[in-house]
């Protein structure tokens, strides 16, 4: 009997063991690691990316002190259309002035200038994760037609769709809970303030 419960918990073991090793697709990864696309990071400054980049509107300072007042709380986009023989430009998400989320959008096959067709998604997460030291495509789940990375400091998400668009964010997005608390209390301070 002892013999029996012993190698049921035996299996029991290896068949847990096994199965954490196949189903860890994540990443470690702190924040410090995530990719640094052209320099771009998360957690840069305004100012940062306005002196890296080209292409972001000169009155970008307006737009960040615009997105402090309803209805963005914090929260801002900037654009940089850039000419890089590599890269058509980039979408940053940025709150209270710090980058939480970038896109670069890559040429594809309908660009001008063109560049390559991905027909295997594989293929360019192996060249990104080649070039930014990421685990490779085995590691990325599927997610609505793209792929994603999830690290603990950072997600990374690729899609190669019409040429390679990749995405950078901070898992879990928490400067969203930020944005909400200043929403609700903007929300009770007009509710203080009426008069009937």
């Amino acid at each position: 009997m002892n013999r029996i419960l012993f190698t049921c918990l035996l299996l029991l073991l290896v068949a847990g063991t096994l199965c954490g090793q196949t189903s860890d697709t994540g990443c470690n990864l702190a924040r410090e690691k995530a990719p640094a696309i052209r320099g771009v990071k998360l957690g840069m400054t305004a100012d940062e990316l306005h002196m890296l980049l080209p292409g972001i509107r000169e009155d970008y300072k307006d737009i960040l002190v615009s997105a402090r007042k309803f209805p963005e709380f914090g929260a801002a986009s900037l654009t940089a259309n850039i000419v890089d023989k590599d890269i058509e430009g980039f979408n940053f998400r940025l709150f209270d002035d710090h980058v939480v989320q970038y896109n670069v959008y890559y040429r594809g096959p309908n660009s001008v200038p063109r560049g390559p067709n991905w027909p295997n998604t594989e293929d360019l997460i192996a060249r990104f994760a080649d070039t930014y030291h990421l685990p490779g495509p085995a590691n990325w789940l599927a997610d609505s037609g793209s792929k994603v990375l999830k690290c603990k400091g950072f997600e990374v998400r690729i899609s190669a769709v019409s040429g390679a668009q990749i995405m950078v964010n901070e898992p879990g997005n928490p400067w969203i809970a930020e944005q909400k608390k200043r929403r609700d209390a903007y929300e009770e301070q007009l509710r203080r303030d009426f008069k009937p």
